[in-house]
């Protein structure tokens, strides 16, 4: 995770502000509630991820990809990449041991992200630096074509490029940096959705002060982010059609974490006075998912992405525990039917 600027860190907290305004925080406890009975008709299957807090991408077999800190051999904390596979988590390869992030997953359990400053792909665990030579560079996504795209810079002097790589090739598009890329070969970057047939740029909403974190689907959808600004309430989560118009999902303050081939869309918003993880249907219908979880005793805090087959990753914690007291754990929802 990049570390955020201060204007971010501000909104950040303006979002928080928001979205418990009006409502009382979760109370505080320890542990299970013993003899819970589970819900009524759920939906999904919650299974926690034990050892990590933050998924950041699933793969159409489950697989996940994580980023997890750990102690690097000079005694430091550092980020790691890690996937979870069959109920076990391992890592991933990074050269002497260094910084690693990922990003995104193909379907065949591929990943990529960052290993060492430089776009890395893993297969099998092992990795695979896409950019030797180069000062810096990241892997954001790939699609189930194997095109990967992501951003890099030659110089200390430069700023974010957008890059392609695919069978070997590196190939710098006409974008300031990206973070997504569909079925189609359409790449999401700079606030425009780029393809060899043209640019669709995406609306602003009124009063949007920048783009948060966005997300593509194989339809041309984009879900994603908009900082609106202190007074405008902080960020927002909206949709953006093929032709770049803008919807506000919910009125709260959220964020949105993904978005599948269907359409469905995952993310957090101010549900109950709290920040709670939440789905958007494809008709704009928003659906709580802790509400159909069976397992009683978890509270979801955050979807963080969901797959085609509808599972969800995301954070969630046992128990009554209040903010400054809870456990939160990575999890994995998985549709039950």
């Amino acid at each position: 995770m990049r570390i955020r600027d201060l204007a971010a860190i501000v909104a950040t907290l303006a979002f928080v502000t928001t979205a418990h305004a009006g409502g009382k925080p979760r109370g505080k406890g320890k542990g299970a509630t013993k003899g819970a009975a589970p819900r009524p008709n759920p939906r999904y299957r919650l299974e926690p991820i034990e050892g990590a807090t933050d998924p950041v991408a699933i793969g159409e077999g489950g697989q996940i990809a994580l980023s997890i800190y750990i102690k690097s051999p000079s005694g430091m904390q550092i980020m790691a990449a890690h996937a979870w596979v069959a109920g076990k988590l391992a890592p991933l390869e990074s050269p002497d041991g260094q910084m690693s992030q990922v990003h995104d997953i193909h379907p065949d359990g591929t990943m990529v992200g960052m290993a060492a400053h430089h776009a890395t792909v893993w297969r099998n665990g092992k990795a695979t630096d896409l950019t030797p030579g180069m000062l810096w560079s990241e892997a954001r996504a790939i699609n189930a074509s194997g095109v990967v795209v992501g951003n890099f810079r030659r110089t200390s002097a430069d700023v974010d490029k957008c890059f392609q790589w695919a069978g070997g090739s590196f190939i710098e598009l006409p974008l300031p940096g990206c973070s997504d890329i569909n079925a189609r070969g359409q790449v999401l970057g700079g606030g425009q959705v780029w393809s060899t047939k043209g640019v669709v740029k995406l609306q602003q909403p009124a009063g949007m002060e920048r783009f948060g974190a966005l997300y593509l689907s194989d339809d041309g959808l984009v879900a994603g982010t908009a900082f609106m600004g202190l007074q405008g309430g902080g960020d927002r989560p909206f949709v953006w059609s093929k032709d770049g118009k803008a919807t506000r999902l919910h009125d709260q303050a959220g964020d949105v974490r993904g978005i599948n081939a269907k359409g469905q869309i995952v993310g957090r918003t101010g549900v109950r006075g709290d920040l709670g993880a939440v789905l958007w249907e494809p008709d704009g219908k928003l659906v709580i998912l802790e509400d159909l979880i069976a397992e009683r005793d978890w509270h979801l805090v955050d979807a963080l992405g969901i797959n085609d087959k509808g599972q969800i990753i995301g954070r969630a914690y046992v128990g009554k525990g209040g903010n400054d007291k809870r456990t939160e754990r990575a999890c994995v929802l998985t549709p039950l039917d």
